[in-house]
């Protein structure tokens, strides 16, 4: 599944630079709060519930060997002490599981993925990607399609129906706007300043910009 992102980018920052907090594995800087150290050692000892169960009903199945039925009963007893175990020993052993830079000052872990993930990949390079319209500059009084383009450049005349078909539209500061369905970004004839957005659920929005801007589709995977 893939979705067109229009970036408007300025000379202080880059599209990659926009997009790189929302990856899926970039790195969160304000993360969160998967298990609390008390819900991790609940979250434990009812993993060390199911997993004897599940130990002991493989132990009962016909037909396995000697040497299978000694390695399941051998984890059922490993097991059998960790039920006895003290919370805090409950604790070490679950932390074991989690690398260190994903445990809390508090002891509890973080969640080891981007909550705010938008996009897992994403490409400039495609053909979906080239549908700005600006003048041909090998061949005079000629137009081509492209990528990326300063919004001063780009002839909306001869834009298919005249607006840029995306469904999200990010703005230099970093801030992300989600488009109406079937996505209509464009400038005002009569003040080449102002872009519009439509909203699916606040109708348009009028956004100042700086015609120096430069417009970037991206075709972003999730």
């Amino acid at each position: 599944m893939y979705y067109l992102v229009t970036v408007l980018t300025d000379e202080n920052v880059t599209v990659e630079e926009l997009l790189e907090p929302f990856g899926v594995n970039s790195k969160v800087t304000n993360r969160e709060v998967l298990f609390t150290k008390e819900e991790l050692i609940s979250e434990e000892k009812m993993n060390i519930w199911k997993a004897e169960a599940e130990y002991r009903k493989a132990s009962r199945i016909k037909g396995i060997t000697d040497k299978e039925k000694e390695r399941l009963f051998y984890q059922i007893e490993k097991l059998e002490q960790l039920e006895k175990a003290s919370r805090e020993e409950i604790y070490q052993y679950a932390i074991q599981w989690y690398s260190k830079e994903l445990i809390t000052p508090e002891g509890g872990v973080y969640k080891s993925y981007n909550p705010y993930a938008r996009w897992s990949s994403y490409r400039r390079d495609s053909e979906n990607v080239k549908i700005l319209v600006v003048e041909d500059l090998y061949k005079k009084g000629s137009y081509t399609r492209v990528s990326s383009a300063k919004l001063k450049d780009i002839q909306w005349d001869l834009l298919r129906y005249g607006n840029i078909p995306s469904e999200v539209c990010i703005m230099p500061d970093g801030t992300w706007y989600y488009t109406n369905e079937g996505c209509c970004i464009k400038v005002n004839k009569n003040d080449r300043k102002e872009i519009t957005l439509n909203w699916c659920d606040i109708g348009e929005c009028i956004i100042k910009n700086d015609p120096e801007w430069t417009v970037n589709i991206v075709e972003c995977y999730m």
